[in-house]
């Protein structure tokens, strides 16, 4: 029995949604499927033999993952895990240059030149929430009232050159703008 991860787009469309995450699976004989690390604003509506629906609500976006087991019926100690992730794209999203000037690049090396992701009009908006995930859509950081200070660091280390995704969010504005980011060390 060999999993791997799924992983989902979909258009912000609430509503109830069906997965099959034993679609790339290598498994043989008659699985038993466990679901664990369910997201708390997701309603899991049923689940069986690796199909999950899923009722997604209004205000749901951005990334959601949930881990999963399936075990061997006849083999009970024969199991593999992996990991449902679903992104789904906000119903609002615009780029983030239609209101200020966003970096796509910035240069964390202690040179005294971009070493933070520096959002130059986020002073006109205190509230605001940032969340930054990488290239597999796990999040790396996230932050209520971003001050323009994160440093390219995922639990106080350097996270690797590459390129990353983030969302802010801005109440005020009812909206939330997204984009690619590019670390440089």
């Amino acid at each position: 029995m060999k999993l791997e991860d799924e992983f989902f787009t979909l258009e912000h469309n609430p509503g109830i949604k069906l997965f099959n995450v034993l679609l790339n699976d290598t498994i043989t004989g008659t699985p038993t499927v466990y679901y664990t690390n369910l997201p708390k604003n997701l309603t899991i509506l049923n689940s069986n033999n690796g199909l999950i629906t899923i009722d997604f609500p209004e205000d749901a976006y951005g990334y959601y993952s949930l881990d999963y087991a399936v075990c061997s019926i006849f083999c009970p100690e024969s199991c593999d895990t992996a990991t449902l992730k679903i992104y789904i794209k906000p119903m609002e999203q615009e780029p983030l240059d239609s209101i200020c000037d966003f970096p796509n690049v910035f240069t964390p090396n202690d040179d005294g030149n971009n070493d933070v992701f520096d959002i130059p009009c986020l002073e006109l908006y205190k509230t605001n929430n940032l969340q930054i995930f990488n290239r597999w859509g796990d999040a790396v950081y996230e932050k209520s009232n971003y001050t323009n200070d994160w440093k390219g660091t995922y639990r106080n280390n350097p996270l690797p050159a590459g390129t990353y995704y983030y969302l802010l969010t801005i109440p005020e504005l009812k909206k939330v703008f997204g984009g690619f980011l590019t670390l440089i060390r």
